[in-house]
């Protein structure tokens, strides 16, 4: 009834094929759609009483002008039937596209559709699709990046996944992650790679070649950690690999931490007493608050590389790092930070209380043999190197272990 209301039938028009209109006649429609997209949105928004109970509904819209978007303006031939429909399904489709970049976008609003749109739909489109037969086909990898500590020893690793599709060539991990993570796939991933690591880091403890390893960590996904079943199956992976207490590490975002997170303690509790590290990743970037934090079971933050890659250049990460290793250490956290990438970024972090740090500078991720060449050699070669050379220059006053 309220969006029958809001919709005035005089301001709407029906074409039954497209029709040559000029710039001033798209920009009335546009002014027209907008005007009804805000007005169906503030429709919406008003509070609705349901038995009693006080209901507030958001809309996510989605806007396709005619007849732009398909280029058929400069058209004067006549569509047939076939065409028609085709016609009205495209327009359906586009504007199908533009609401979902509406809810990409954090909902609530609108969008007007630009071709460029659909391109990016049609990319994560054939993602998804390769997505699905990527692990049968042997097409995903796990590297590991080193974790190196002030004194240049390689003690662990974080696990990173990698994707090269046949059909698509090497996808980016910041593109094909959000597309597993929306269509419910990193589950099946996220089993496999933890499966992997808990293998791995077994073989590891159990071998003499290795006596620096201490862990070596997983990214959680907000999805993952949201399953009824998250720690059941991190227990049967656990046991079944016969894995030893602190060998594996689990790192949550401060978003996924948040979300729910009197159900993500619980299950960081759970995790923890099986053996489990914990560690908050990418912290600085989200919106947790300090009030949640010292009740995370956590054993360490991970300072995100906006604020450690180049600090030396900026005296304003500088603040906020020393803040939150001090407040780390107040708390007994262990601080890691990650996105070392220059000689100047070593030499601030060597001078604080940090546990190891990660990054560019000493590594890139590495394939599996790679890794384990690096931990046996308990060093990284020339990268180690320049540590020493920068601890035997450094007052031994502010030497921290």
């Amino acid at each position: 009834m309220r969006l029958s209301a809001s919709l005035d039938l005089r301001s709407i028009h029906f074409f039954f094929r497209p029709q040559r209109q000029t710039s001033s006649q798209l920009e009335s429609a546009t002014r027209a759609a907008q005007t009804l997209a805000v007005r169906l949105a503030a429709d919406c928004r008003r509070r609705v009483d349901v038995h009693g109970t006080s209901v507030h509904i958001s809309t996510s819209m989605g806007i396709c002008i005619y007849p732009e978007p398909l280029g058929l303006a400069e058209r004067d031939d006549e569509l047939g039937v076939a065409s028609l429909d085709r016609y009205c399904e495209s327009i359906i489709r586009f504007a199908d596209t533009a609401m979902y970049r509406t809810k990409h976008r954090g909902r609530d609003g609108f969008e007007f559709f630009a071709p460029q749109m659909q391109a990016v739909a049609d990319r994560r489109l054939a993602l998804e699709q390769q997505l699905r037969f990527a692990l049968q086909r042997n097409e995903l990898a796990v590297y590991f990046q080193p974790l190196v500590t002030s004194f240049g020893a390689v003690i662990g690793a974080e696990a990173l996944l990698r994707w090269h599709c046949a059909e698509l060539g090497h996808i980016e991990p910041d593109e094909f992650i959000p597309v597993a993570e929306e269509s419910g796939l990193i589950l099946e991933i996220g089993a496999w790679v933890c499966q992997l690591v808990c293998e791995l880091v077994r073989d590891i403890s159990a071998s003499d070649r290795y006596p620096q390893f201490s862990y070596i960590s997983v990214n959680v996904s907000p999805r993952q950690i949201k399953q009824a079943d998250f720690v059941d199956k991190n227990r049967i992976c656990i046991t079944q690999t016969g894995l030893s207490s602190g060998g594996l590490r689990l790192e949550i975002t401060e978003h996924a931490a948040v979300d729910d997170i009197e159900d993500t303690i619980s299950k960081m509790k759970a995790l923890t007493q099986m053996g489990v590290l914990m560690a908050l990743d990418d912290f600085g970037t989200g919106y947790s608050s300090l009030s949640h934090l010292h009740r995370l079971p956590i054993s360490a933050i991970k300072i995100d590389c906006t604020f450690v890659t180049a600090i030396d250049d900026h005296e304003e990460n500088q603040a906020i790092v020393d803040a939150t290793i001090a407040m780390a250490s107040h708390l007994g956290i262990e601080c890691i930070p990650e996105g070392v990438g220059f000689y100047g970024d070593v030499a601030f972090f060597r001078s604080r209380p940090v546990h190891t740090m990660q990054g560019f500078y000493f590594s890139e991720a590495l394939p599996l043999e790679d890794f384990l060449r690096v931990l046996e050699q308990g060093s990284l070669g020339p990268k180690a190197d320049l540590v020493q050379q920068l601890l035997i220059s450094w007052p031994k006053g502010n030497m921290n272990q």
